[in-house]
């Protein structure tokens, strides 16, 4: 059994609300829990470790990648970011689309194979995740090729060599989320983030300013021919550290196969993401078809700021979601219900902290991509509401997919999906970019609430930090 059913988290009670502690009592407490994160060996330190190092690689990987928008900016202005802002998010879609649940299955194949002793079907599980990504993001990118091609006189010529250079970036992309989930189904947390949050956002950022003093055209074409070459070698990178760490962990012998078994967990997930990623950027696919370019870019450097505070919730469900499978997998309810209500914990206060914090310095922030950004803050203040309403159910949505409710959850992504856009088409037209954050946010609330209420009816256990008559998370 989990040592987390055998105490209390850091000292404090598991569950039912902390009676009001002085500031002098609280401070003690909270250098008590750091000195058992860095020193303690029990499963609760190390998944607070791990949580730490997840957050601090995406607080590193955000600054890279803010870096890399406002030089972006910078070199070949506000219109040219805002067609590159629109292409990558359809590369952050596809990506994630054509690896058909596979990126996100193999978080859960990995841990629940090995603590049954099945070895041979967690081998079989990668090498056929890795295929089968490759083959679908290979057959986007042709389709969509040959797409782009009939549709060339309908699209806005400044739109096509981008779109083209994303299309070829997609297995790319794809066998990259395959290679991350990998990684943390065996619980490398550094060696999942670092490859594809640190590593290719200096490369692009790097081959981006190289090829513009180079002379290239300093447009969002050649900002996607650098994504293409930054991508490709940081997959590279990442999967032959982990075929050097898996010699270990993973001896190379037999692969057994159960595809039926595994697509059937896979495709809930692909929907589910897939509605996830397409309810996230709706706004901006809606958007683009009301404003121009040079708008979506103040809308998407705004946007983009704000989401910082899903670093939180990121850097939680790195850790989290092989222990839900591994606990699901064990049987072991009472850790389960336990472990989801300390994420819950986990996800919404440090969510607070940042929205307050980005909030304060968002004018600023928004300033260093140009003067005329600082018409974005409006956004990021709705935007704000949702992300925090978001955090206070804390891991829902991960523990579903993980536990094996995967179908209940893609519903309601499918559903509020739906309501987002719907919501989008309506309020953009009204209100421009702030009808667009207002849709969003207004989504980010059902589906929290969505979530949190198919967790406790479908498990009895409660994800929300707090409701009226019930348990403090």
């Amino acid at each position: 059994m989990s040592s987390t059913t055998d105490q209390p988290p850091f000292g404090g009670a598991a569950t039912g609300s902390r009676p009001p502690q002085r500031p002098g009592s609280l401070l003690a407490e909270v250098r008590d829990v750091l000195r058992r994160i860095a020193d303690g060996d029990g499963e609760d330190a190390q998944d607070m470790r791990g949580a730490v190092s997840a957050f601090a690689v995406r607080v590193a990987a955000a600054a890279l990648a803010y870096l890399a928008q406002i030089v972006l900016v910078r070199l070949v202005g506000a219109f040219e970011y805002g067609v590159f802002a629109y292409v990558w998010v359809w590369l952050i879609i596809l990506g994630q689309v054509a690896n058909v649940g596979f990126g996100l299955a193999i978080i859960r194949f990995v841990p629940e194979h090995r603590v049954r002793g099945e070895d041979n079907l967690a081998r079989g599980a990668i090498r056929a995740s890795r295929l089968i990504a490759f083959c679908s993001g290979s057959l986007i990118t042709v389709f969509g090729i040959a797409g782009i091609h009939l549709l060339g006189d309908t699209i806005e010529n400044h739109y096509v060599w981008p779109l083209y250079m994303m299309l070829v970036c997609v297995p790319l992309m794809t066998l990259q989320h395959v290679e991350e989930g990998v990684a943390r189904g065996f619980n490398w947390v550094s060696l999942a983030l670092v490859p594809v949050y640190i590593v290719r956002i200096t490369l692009l950022l790097a081959f981006l300013s190289v090829a513009i003093l180079m002379g290239a055209p300093a447009n969002a074409a050649t900002a996607m021919t650098a994504a293409i070459a930054a991508t490709f070698a940081a997959l590279v990178f990442q999967h032959l550290r982990i075929a050097w760490r898996m010699r270990s962990e993973l001896p190379s012998g037999p692969r057994n196969y159960k595809l039926g078994l595994w697509a059937g967990i896979a495709l809930p997930l692909v929907v589910m993401d897939s509605s996830g990623l397409v309810q996230t950027h709706a706004d901006m696919l809606v958007l683009n078809a009301f404003v121009t370019a040079d708008q979506l870019g103040i809308y998407y450097a705004a946007a983009k700021t704000i989401s910082l505070i899903g670093l939180v919730n990121f850097a939680v469900t790195a850790i989290a979601n092989q222990k839900f499978a591994a606990l699901a997998a064990r049987n072991d309810d009472g850790a389960l219900g336990d472990f989801i209500r300390r994420t819950t914990r986990w996800t919404f206060w440090p969510a607070v902290v940042a929205a307050l914090g980005l909030l304060v310095l968002g004018k600023p922030l928004l300033w260093l991509f140009g003067p005329e950004f600082t018409a974005g803050y409006t956004v990021m203040m709705i935007l704000a509401v949702g992300y925090v309403a978001r955090a206070y159910a804390g891991q829902a949505e991960a523990v579903l997919s993980m536990i094996g409710h995967q179908r209940e959850a893609a519903l309601i992504l499918i559903a509020t999906m739906l309501f987002n856009i719907t919501l989008n088409l309506l309020m953009i037209p009204l209100w421009g970019p702030e009808g667009a954050a207002t849709a969003t946010m207004l989504s980010m609330i059902v589906q929290t609430l969505a979530l949190a209420i198919a967790l406790k009816q479908l498990t009895g256990h409660q994800a929300l930090l707090w409701v009226p008559g019930g348990k403090h998370a």
